[in-house]
């Protein structure tokens, strides 16, 4: 479980990497992310993410949110790879919440995020991969209700540039409701943290469609100067994969 766990997070990394590094319209976008749906009732709310077919991953597994919810990978109807996170509303009280105003490897948040973010581990491997679950202020007052996951693998730890690549998609009224991060390791003091992906929507625009209006790509970080041209990408893109083949990742053409 452990292992098939890590070799198919790291396949979705591949997949959002490849349309991060490759999308400019909403019609590329649909390419590889075909729905998102964010969506809330009086109780609980709920964050989805689809993959198209370019990526093919063959997992199913569920890890709990505390007594809240739970997170889950799975192929959906058609076999397409989706995750999603749902949770009682409950969980923004939760004592043990720490907020954050980083991912995990100190790097910012991409913009979506304006302040701190707060933060529960919900699962970790030693060596392997850690899984947390990021929720807006309770206690904000905003129009934005941010909801999150981040997933860390630790396989890829020296084979990746320090940056963070993101897609951000926007509503038809040009509001930004979500948006999608890969993150490089970061080094300090010899101590290597490292990457992963992350996601966060915000669940007050409650959406259910694929048909994004715009989308945009950002590159910053430390690294991030060296990747802004169209080789940039293209080279960042190849750093990605052969640091996931070397790991067994493969892809769908």
């Amino acid at each position: 479980m452990k292992k098939t766990m890590l070799a198919k997070t790291a396949a979705v990394l591949a997949v959002a990497t490849f349309a991060m590094a490759g999308c400019k319209t909403s019609t590329d976008a649909n390419n590889f992310i075909n729905h998102i749906k964010l969506n809330k009732d009086s109780q609980t709310f709920e964050y989805t993410t689809t993959f198209s077919q370019n990526v093919e991953v063959d997992m199913e597994a569920a890890i709990p949110v505390g007594k809240y919810g739970t997170i889950s990978f799975y192929k959906d109807d058609s076999g397409q790879f989706t995750i999603d996170l749902k949770a009682t509303f409950d969980i923004f009280s939760d004592i043990n919440l720490t907020p954050v105003t980083t991912l995990p490897t100190g790097m910012a948040f991409p913009a979506i995020v304006t302040g701190p973010l707060y933060q529960l581990k919900v699962a970790d491997v030693t060596g392997q991969y850690a899984v947390y679950l990021y929720l807006d202020n309770p206690n904000g007052t905003g129009t934005k209700k941010l909801v999150g996951l981040a997933v860390q693998f630790e396989n890829i730890k020296n084979n990746l540039p320090t940056v963070t690549v993101t897609q951000s998609f926007f509503t038809q009224a040009n509001q930004k409701f979500a948006s999608f991060t890969v993150f490089g390791p970061s080094t300090s003091n010899g101590t290597t943290t490292p990457g992963g992906i992350f996601l966060v929507g915000d669940i007050n625009q409650i959406i259910d469609s694929g048909n994004f209006n715009t989308n945009s790509v950002g590159i910053a970080g430390p690294d991030a100067h060296k990747y802004q041209s169209a080789q940039g990408k293209q080279l960042l893109m190849m750093k990605v994969q052969k640091a996931l083949e070397a790991n067994g990742i493969h892809f769908k053409d």
